[in-house]
């Protein structure tokens, strides 16, 4: 411990937020440690068949989870539509076998880095690159791009490929046609009046029609999207993932009414269909007052294994120097992490857990300099 300034403290939280977090951390390591116990198991199992054959491990067999486009870590990709009357977000991922999509429920509450807890709705409402960031934030792995489109401009990309086959589970009534149950086929704008209609699920609209346009992927044009980092990106990501199956975020309600993802489910799920690894939990503070200060940390850590579990102010404005503080000793190497992503600040290690996160991140001048 160096002879620098006492640790801030650590963040205060309503009780029922703690207890919750606190429960789902558990429930996370406990299933964590029973992973690691399997993974130990079966490698050893590999390693004395392979002992008594003589053989090598084949690169490219099937037990082999083949890198999408040559990219290092998995390809995910943030798609938005707007219009509707509820929000329309999913992810979509190229490294599964076959390839996997997940929808965003709608009436949602997440920890969003910069933001704090913000609602489906008003994730929607953000801008591209903070609508990536976000959402990357709640899978837990980084989406390398994000394509935005809305209604109108969905019409006319449907229309441009000849119309959308779906497959509705009940037969529903679009304008003047009634369409289904089963395979149909619809006009760009059907589409659009099918996910626009009120008083409807709308969230299951939203995954029938993903999951149709992920069985043949549309050939795009700059006029299809609104917004997006990479065109060619967005292309080769929803090329990659034809064909993909249609998983929904899990979702755990807290607190009795308050429905927020669950975490331990959701990166089973992640780890399972879309090839990420289980991130690693954090806590960020902003002590400089910049807004935004925690998206731009989180745009630089999530990529490399984090996810922001609470992201709000420090107690004052006038951290000169980031502090990177390890909550325990056995999350040094975490800290670590974190120090070169961001390119500043001190490594502290504290033996105060949170109960929260492995790492809190109080956000000094040093990084905005």
């Amino acid at each position: 411990m160096s002879d620098e300034a006492p640790l801030p403290p650590l963040p205060q939280l309503p009780s029922e937020r703690v207890s919750r977090l606190r429960r789902r951390e558990r429930q996370r390591k406990r299933r964590t440690l029973e992973l690691f116990v399997t993974i130990a198991v079966v490698t050893l199992g590999v390693a004395y068949a392979i002992g008594q054959t003589g053989g090598g491990a084949n690169a490219g067999g099937p037990s082999s989870t083949p890198a999408a486009g040559g990219h290092r870590t998995p390809a995910l990709l943030v798609v938005q539509v707007t219009g509707a009357p509820k929000p329309l977000l999913a992810v979509v991922g190229t490294r599964g076998s076959p390839p996997a999509a997940m929808g965003i429920p709608q009436g949602l509450t997440m920890e969003i880095p910069g933001a704090g807890e913000l609602t489906t709705r008003r994730v929607a409402a953000l801008q591209g690159p903070s609508l990536q960031v976000a959402l990357s934030n709640v899978a837990g792995a980084w989406a390398a791009h994000y394509a935005i489109t809305d209604l109108t401009h969905l019409a006319a990309m449907i229309d441009r490929a000849g119309g959308l086959r779906i497959q509705l589970p009940d037969a529903v009534t679009v304008g003047t046609t009634t369409f289904g149950p089963g395979h149909v086929k619809m006009t760009g704008q059907q589409v659009a009046d099918y996910l626009g209609a009120d008083n409807v699920n709308t969230f299951t609209r939203w995954e029938i029609v993903l999951t149709g346009l992920l069985a043949s992927p549309p050939h795009l044009v700059r006029e299809d999207l609104t917004d997006t980092d990479d065109l060619a990106g967005v292309q080769e990501t929803l090329d990659a993932a034809k064909g993909a199956q249609m998983e929904t975020l899990p979702v755990v309600v807290a607190a009795s009414t308050l429905r927020v993802p669950d975490y331990s489910a959701l990166d089973r799920l992640m780890a399972k269909r879309f090839g990420t690894r289980t991130p690693s939990p954090v806590i960020v503070q902003n002590g400089v007052g910049t807004a935004a200060i925690g998206e731009q940390v989180g745009r630089l850590i999530i990529p490399r294994g984090f996810r922001v579990m609470l992201s709000q102010n420090a107690v004052s404005f006038d951290q000169l120097v980031t502090q990177i503080q390890a909550l325990g000793v056995d999350h040094l190497a975490e800290a670590r992490r974190i120090r070169a992503a961001l390119g500043v600040g001190r490594i502290r290690v504290s033996q105060v857990a949170s109960g929260i996160g492995y790492v809190q991140i109080v956000v000094g001048k040093d990084f905005t300099a």
